[in-house]
């Protein structure tokens, strides 16, 4: 698993989750094979490896804003809704030349230009509707794809069994830094050795700043049925990564096996390491998001149900913050007479 490199196509991932995962890691130059062609999902992974992908999901800002943008119309309108890139230019046309009635209509982004993402860069969605007086409403909304920045780590481990020269070093010193990884009693951290689902557990709370929390968590039980067979001193990450983690979407961090089994000691697949990667860039964040755009006379405007002022032209623009787990609602209401 290097940082910033990519290679050819992965060909021996089974499953549609999985595959997903390691195309999109690949692409992001998260992971790479062992083989040409071949990453070797049932395989172990290495602690060091771990780590590093550990640290690169952290470092990663690939999350893609999910937009909604509810519009209610007074009366009867052709709607248009674009989104365009920072030179002005129509890459998605969510709604096009489209009649609705009165009433509640709500459209989608997905961060999508056709079957890719979107480049990152600064974007705009403008919904304009035109009403049977022939007047014009126009919303405008800023979204921002900020670009993956590499990561730079620095330093070296206090790890006896890591050389300075070793690929991982700088990003195990970091790690340790952070307050991620620890060794072992014999000052050792072992990095070729594989990691432990129960271990991976643990990086991945800590990754999370959810440490203070696992500790409120040490005494509940999360239902796994080899519950017994998780050390003590994992429990409390184990019930903090399979119920209180989520992604955007609502995944937990962490899962059990199909059977109900945690299987903490288990050595952790290179798929499996994948999806967790996964998981941590798509983990909920914080995201600053700017409304813009002008009313006619009589229209109101909402945004995530909050009433919005326009100034004596009914421009308005509004900027607040938002977890990426909720959708951003517009919502544009024409009282006037129909």
């Amino acid at each position: 698993f290097l940082a910033g490199k990519s290679g050819p196509v992965l060909v021996d991932v089974k499953g549609i989750e999985p595959q997903s995962a390691v195309d999109r890691l690949q692409n992001l130059g998260v992971v790479t094979g062992r083989a040409r062609g071949m990453f070797y999902p049932a395989a172990s992974t290495q602690r060091a490896e771990y780590a590093v992908m550990t640290l690169n999901g952290l470092n990663l800002r690939d999350l893609r804003d999910i937009t909604q943008i509810k519009f209610v119309l007074g009366r009867r309108s052709t709607v248009n809704l674009t989104v365009q890139n920072s030179a002005g230019k129509s890459v998605v046309n969510l709604i096009r030349n489209t009649t609705f009635d009165p009433g509640e209509h709500t459209a989608i982004w997905n961060g999508r230009v056709g079957t890719t993402f979107a480049t990152p860069g600064r974007y705009t969605y403008v919904c304009t509707a035109k009403d049977s007086r022939g007047e014009t409403t126009t919303l405008k909304g800023v979204l921002n794809i900020v670009p993956q920045t590499p990561l730079n780590p620095s330093g070296v481990p206090s790890f006896v069994d890591v050389k300075p020269s070793d690929w991982f070093s700088r990003y195990l010193a970091s790690g340790e830094k952070q307050g991620l990884l620890f060794g072992f009693p014999d000052k050792t951290f072992r990095p070729r050795t594989p990691i432990s689902r129960i271990e991976a557990t643990a990086i991945v709370v800590r990754a999370l700043g959810l440490e203070d929390l696992a500790k409120e968590w040490d005494d509940k039980e999360v239902g796994f049925l080899d519950y017994q067979n998780i050390p003590k001193w994992g429990k409390k990450y184990v019930n903090v990564a399979t119920v209180v983690a989520k992604t955007t979407s609502g995944k937990s961090m962490m899962r059990g096996k199909p059977n109900n089994f945690f299987e903490p000691e288990k050595e952790l697949r290179r798929d499996e390491a994948a999806l967790i990667v996964q998981r941590l860039i798509d983990r909920e964040t914080t995201r600053r998001i700017t409304v813009s755009g002008a009313m006619v006379p009589g229209a109101t405007v909402t945004i995530n149900s909050r009433a919005v002022e326009a100034d004596s032209q009914g421009q308005f623009a509004f900027s607040f913050d938002s977890n990426t787990s909720v959708p951003t609602t517009v919502a544009v209401i024409d009282a006037r007479d129909r």
